[in-house]
């Protein structure tokens, strides 16, 4: 049964995943909405899990749905945070958003993104 409040948009963008503590790990985000998203990481978080999404260079606060295999699922804390429903908007009126390709997947490889648009 399906749980989430947003229509799920697919995507293929690099972002960092920053837990309590400084602990960075990179992720690939496989679709998002504007209630969370879907992100494929090396290693798993429990669920309930706080972290925050860095999407675009903004940090973005969620908590860890679900883990399945190679993904997790997260839920916004605030749903329809800005840079969610720009992106949203932005990926809705262009004709081709291109992704911006894997990164490697490295668990607990604490390395800096600068996300492109």
């Amino acid at each position: 049964m399906e749980h989430r409040w947003g229509v799920r948009s697919s995507v293929e963008m690099a972002v960092e995943l920053r837990r309590h503590g400084g602990q960075t790990l990179p992720g690939l985000m496989e679709d998002i909405s504007i209630s969370g998203a879907r992100i494929r990481i090396a290693c798993g978080l429990p669920p309930l899990s706080r972290l925050e999404v860095v999407i675009e260079g903004q940090p973005v606060a969620a908590w860890v749905t679900r883990h399945d295999g190679d993904a997790i699922g997260v839920e916004w804390l605030e749903f329809g945070p800005r840079v969610v429903r720009t992106w949203l908007r932005t990926a809705r009126n262009s004709a081709a958003r291109q992704p911006i390709g894997r990164l490697p997947m490295v668990c607990g490889a604490p390395i800096r993104l600068d996300l492109v648009a």
